[in-house]
């Protein structure tokens, strides 16, 4: 598994919509999801729901494909209660691709984008 850390401003909350894909077949699967967490200021930690854009589907005969429009990462946050524009709270987006198909390069990485400014 590859790990990579990395740091975002807060302007990534507005901006960037979360992505989920799934994609099966006989011979592989490939799986992209992310979350979000906040760090408030007394410690707390706390997952936020996304609603992310999304592709779910095979590669079999006639499976269907579905395709659908998710929020900002800055909208799930509100929804869920808390200010992101807060600057004592700290958000960690974790994002993770897995890729294993047959006569390919295996793909098992995650990414933590800490945002904190």
């Amino acid at each position: 598994m590859e790990i990579e850390i990395k740091r975002a401003p807060r302007g990534l909350l507005k901006d960037d919509v979360p992505y989920h894909e799934e994609w099966r077949g006989e011979l592989g699967r490939t799986r992209i999801t992310e979350r979000l967490f906040v760090c408030a200021h007394e410690g707390s930690v706390e997952e936020i729901e996304l609603v992310p854009d999304y592709k779910i589907g095979a590669n079999y005969a006639y499976s269907p494909v579905e395709e659908g429009k998710g929020q900002t990462y800055y909208e799930s946050i509100i929804n869920a209660g808390f200010d992101p524009e807060l600057k004592t709270n700290s958000f960690l987006i974790l994002q993770r691709e897995y890729k294993n198909w047959n006569n390919s390069e295996f793909v098992d990485k995650v990414t933590i984008i800490v945002i904190d400014d």
